[in-house]
């Protein structure tokens, strides 16, 4: 009885190694593609990682850069002169200016000459600069008047006719700056304009007027407020 089970046994033992002759070879065959299936998700996740690290590295040290940069120009804005597109160079501390009105002393010339200047010297200001206009207790004052005003010929010829008129105009400026008194200055400014003998003055003068005043205007401009 027992040798009859002993045989039943391996003929169901080599049976199944009929039906399923590759059983063990396909178990190990499964757990090779298990583990490199695992081999290739943890490659796959650990370039990730090195990706999404890389790229946060980047990120964290251009962030880093722009904050340094915008740091440095704030401190820079804090302490330096504070310069305009064209040139003028205004302490920090300066913050008003005050441009009294300039009176014409000349015995010629139009009587809103005195106004004209005086509205383009504020609007020179107002254009070019970040100071605030005030009536008085400025930072900077402009005062003083028109003296001159003068129409003289010029380039006589043979027949001692002038081919050309200049008109002149000069302007006392003083100057005050109460945060730098080495600043101040009076100055007596002066410009001028040709024109042909041949023309009427009254038809041209407020050109020739509008084109003196710039040049005057410049001039105070640049020494006040322009290489401290």
């Amino acid at each position: 009885m027992w040798e009859k089970q002993t045989q039943v046994f391996v003929k169901r033992s080599l049976n199944n190694k009929k039906l399923y002759p590759h059983s063990s070879e396909n178990t190990e065959r499964i757990s090779l593609d298990n583990c490199g299936t695992k081999n290739k998700n943890t490659r796959a996740i650990q370039s990730e990682n090195k990706f999404f690290s890389l790229t946060f590295l980047i990120k964290h040290r251009f962030i880093s850069g722009v904050l340094l940069i915008l740091l440095g120009l704030f401190s820079f804005n804090s302490c330096r002169i504070n310069y305009s597109m064209t040139g003028a160079s205004i302490a920090p501390d300066v913050k008003t200016v005050s441009i009294r009105f300039f009176q014409k002393t000349a015995g010629l010339g139009p009587a809103s000459l005195g106004q004209t200047f005086t509205e383009s010297l504020k609007d020179k200001f107002i254009s070019q600069t970040n100071l605030n206009l005030v009536d008085k207790d400025a930072d900077l004052t402009f005062e003083g008047n028109i003296p001159g005003y003068t129409i003289s010929p010029l380039a006589i010829q043979a027949n001692e006719v002038a081919a050309q008129n200049r008109l002149s105009i000069s302007v006392n400026v003083k100057f005050t700056n109460i945060k730098d008194e080495k600043q101040n200055f009076e100055t007596t400014f002066s410009r001028f304009a040709d024109f042909e003998s041949t023309l009427n003055i009254a038809t041209i003068e407020d050109q020739l007027i509008k084109e003196i005043n710039d040049q005057l205007i410049d001039d105070i401009f640049n020494k006040a407020v322009i290489n401290w």
